[in-house]
């Protein structure tokens, strides 16, 4: 009887170490504390029309959150418009609404009812603007740029040209950061590889890089940021190979290091999710370490994946991956990613449908708190903006179904950090 005990004693260590070793040993949220509600609130820019998310930034100067988004009215979808909140991080009033222009009846449904398929890109720059990026003209030109000057309310449409100002051939852009002298360093991508395209102030092209970084047919930089006062960026993005409407291998996604002519200066590759959409997010720590947030597949066959974190050094030395969220049935609709004081960082994800998933980490990885909410997220974007001690977390609420009155709304979540 005694050998028949420590043989399943046995059994059952070996099944523990085998299920920890396969699972990457993700942290048991349950256990940690959760995050304190500091306030909630649902915002729209339209009575009784439906909004979409787009992006959202922190203005530091004023300390506002600046959501961009569009609205329209239920089933009619030619009557839309493109705007851009300003919101009190104290007491979640809306400062100001700022309508930035009507959308034109010729778009097709899909770009009015999906903010995020229009709005590529939302910054502040320098002198306190805002800039947006996107599909915000209805001519043969891709990609446009609106300038808000806040000041006077005033919104101005600039088509971007190549530098001899020919009709110009950008390639798909996913965001943008705000550089000294009121330019732009727009990141992109498409069939010839990522691409980075520096634009003046008013919408010239200063230069463009194209790279090929993976082994994928298409690839894309999706986002980045200005490191310190090192005239250098980071930048993240993927390398994917598609047949049709599907990935037929695992996708690479990496991380560069580059001066800010666009030269790489140090560069990490790492297996990834074989879609295109499941592009990662990378913030810095004050620390100067880098922290990348991105999708994990578990196979081409299978629609399941997992959202890791990898953190690197300032000179992109690997210094640890691990699991932050496993999906229970679906991969992640979104995810992003922000730095906090004291070194600090928060990931927030939409998974499996809806459900948000909110986890606070210390910089060396340790979750130190959490926050969940199930069935609240609608559409495919969150937005994510970490200050003192507090996260903004933004999504578009879901509407009831069964009610022909009730529409998809902002909501702004404000947290407490530890």
């Amino acid at each position: 009887m005694k050998p028949f005990i420590t043989s399943i004693k046995l059994a059952l260590f070996v099944l523990i170490i085998f299920r920890c070793t396969n699972q990457t040993c993700a942290e048991d949220s349950n256990t940690i504390p959760p995050m304190k509600v500091l306030w909630q609130k649902e915002i729209t820019a339209d009575a009784n029309m439906d909004c979409s998310l787009g992006p959202v930034v922190f203005d530091k100067t004023n300390k506002k959150l600046l959501i961009a988004g569009t609205s329209f009215r239920p089933r009619v979808y030619s009557e839309g418009k493109l705007w851009l909140l300003e919101v009190d991080t104290n007491n979640s009033n809306i400062n100001r609404t700022i309508h930035i222009s009507d959308i034109n009846e010729s778009r097709a449904a899909a770009p009015i009812t999906l903010a995020v398929s229009l709005i590529s890109g939302l910054m502040v720059s320098e002198n306190n603007d805002v800039t947006l990026v996107g599909k915000f003209d209805n001519t043969t030109s891709p990609i446009s740029i609106v300038k808000v000057t806040r000041s006077i309310n005033a919104s101005k449409l600039i088509k971007l040209a190549s530098k001899n100002n020919s009709i110009n051939d950008f390639p798909h852009i996913n965001g943008g950061i705000s550089l000294p002298g009121d330019n732009l360093l727009l990141m992109g991508g498409g069939k010839d590889g990522g691409s980075v395209t520096m634009v003046g102030s008013k919408g010239d092209r200063l230069w463009n890089k194209r790279y090929k970084i993976g082994q994928g047919r298409i690839e894309f930089f999706n986002n980045g940021l200005a490191v310190g006062d090192k005239n250098e960026i980071a930048i993240v993005g993927c390398s994917a190979n598609v047949k049709g409407k599907f990935p037929d291998v695992a996708g690479e996604d990496f991380i560069l290091l580059c001066s800010v002519q666009g030269d790489v200066i140090a560069k990490d590759i790492f297996s990834g999710s074989p879609d295109p959409g499941e592009l990662p997010e990378v913030c810095q720590l004050s620390s100067g370490n880098f922290v990348v947030v991105f999708c994990k597949s578990k196979s081409t066959a299978m629609p399941k994946s997992d959202v890791n974190i990898r953190t690197y050094s300032p000179d992109l030395k690997l210094l640890w991956e691990k699991s932050v969220v496993k999906s229970a049935e679906n991969k992640p609709s979104s995810f992003k990613i922000a730095a906090v004081p004291k070194n600090g960082f928060v990931v927030a994800a939409d998974v499996d449908f809806g459900n948000l998933r909110v986890y606070e980490y210390d910089e060396k990885g340790n979750m130190v708190a959490t926050f969940s909410r199930d069935k609240e997220v609608w559409s495919v974007n969150i937005g994510l903006v970490c200050m003192d001690k507090k996260a903004f977390v933004v999504f578009q609420t879901r509407p009831d179904m069964g009610q022909s009155n009730k529409i998809s709304k902002i909501k702004i979540v404000a947290l407490e950090l530890k």
